[in-house]
């Protein structure tokens, strides 16, 4: 609402000149202006199942966004009021609703190139995961888990297999791969492991055969 040039007074009505509603927030703005440029473009975000969310994904679909991401929660949907001074200040009044809840366990993040990371401060559940997706390679999706070594480390890190499944443990977790994956993952480690070798022995062969079965 604006302009709104005095403080808010208790048991008063404040006139206005505009009450206006908009879709808003870091990851629908950032696709619609996308989507508008012409730039495929899919959201992952949380929604509840109310007029609000209707009306946001009415307004990405437009842009053409693609909306498959946006999971439904049984929160309403995140909320902000924003008055606006004349001189362009902005005070905020914003109720988080679904964007407390947590996000599915596999997040859709296959198929794209680049990957907009906004407003992790509001949203607790992906902040946690924020920096782990973030560091991950690319194609570390859909079950599957990539990761990147230096050659030279490479049989130190995944020569034994209780190294390397420690090494491998913060990552499963940061990947939030489903249980079926970590097993078959870590069964891939107990068969390629090699039998740990001290540094001072190991040959250029055996760091051949890490990098050939680490992959």
């Amino acid at each position: 609402m604006r302009p709104v040039s005095e403080p808010l007074g208790w048991n008063a009505t404040t006139m206005v000149e505009a009450v206006e509603q908009y879709p808003g927030g870091n990851a629908a703005n950032t696709s619609i202006a996308l989507g508008k440029l012409g730039a495929p473009v899919r959201i992952l975000s949380l929604c509840g199942a109310d007029a609000a969310a209707v009306f946001v994904r009415g307004h990405l679909e437009s842009a053409g966004a693609d909306c498959s991401g946006i999971f439904t929660t049984q929160s309403p949907t995140s909320t902000a009021v924003m008055l606006i001074h004349p001189r362009g200040e902005r005070a905020i009044y914003y109720h988080l609703g679904a964007s407390g809840d947590p996000f599915p366990e596999h997040l859709p993040l296959e198929g794209g190139a680049h990957f907009h990371l906004a407003a992790t401060f509001r949203m607790p559940d992906l902040r946690k995961r924020a920096p782990a997706i973030l560091a991950q390679p690319r194609g570390t999706v859909n079950g599957r888990l990539r990761t990147t070594e230096q050659g030279e480390v490479i049989a130190d890190r995944y020569g034994h297999t209780a190294i390397a499944e420690r090494h491998l443990e913060p990552q499963l977790a940061y990947a939030r791969l489903g249980t079926r994956q970590c097993r078959r993952i870590r069964g891939v480690i107990n068969q390629f492991a090699l039998p740990f070798v001290p540094a001072k022995k190991r040959s250029a062969s055996t760091l051949q055969k890490c990098k050939t079965t680490g992959d």
